[in-house]
């Protein structure tokens, strides 16, 4: 199975973080955006923070393999934000409407 390797980069730093691995960008960016909701990882400064694949892993080989050119950008912190809190209201939403139907079945 190929393994996605993605590591966050931190432009105060000017260096990427340790990997991690994910089956894909969608997990990934699920990973990183609780982390950029928390003000003791990425949450202070999102505007420091991006998510980049940086290579694959083949774990019927061992082979590592590096993104061509370059680490591929996938999404900032600051976007990663703003996705969770639409996420979030879009569940309140959902929640508020179910309640209403249960309390309008109830009458």
């Amino acid at each position: 199975m190929i393994i996605n390797l993605y590591a966050v980069f931190d432009k105060s730093a000017g260096a990427y973080m340790s990997p991690f691995q994910s089956l894909n960008d969608n997990q990934a960016i699920r990973s990183f955006g609780k982390a950029c909701l928390n003000p003791e990882a990425f949450g202070q400064y999102p505007t420091d923070f991006s998510l980049y694949k940086i290579a694959t892993y083949d774990d019927s080989n061992g082979k590592i393999t590096n993104m061509d050119p370059d680490p591929v950008h996938i999404i900032t912190a600051v976007k990663c934000i703003q996705m969770e809190q639409e996420n979030a209201t879009y569940v309140q939403s959902l929640h508020a409407n179910k309640e209403t139907t249960e309390s309008q079945e109830v009458l």
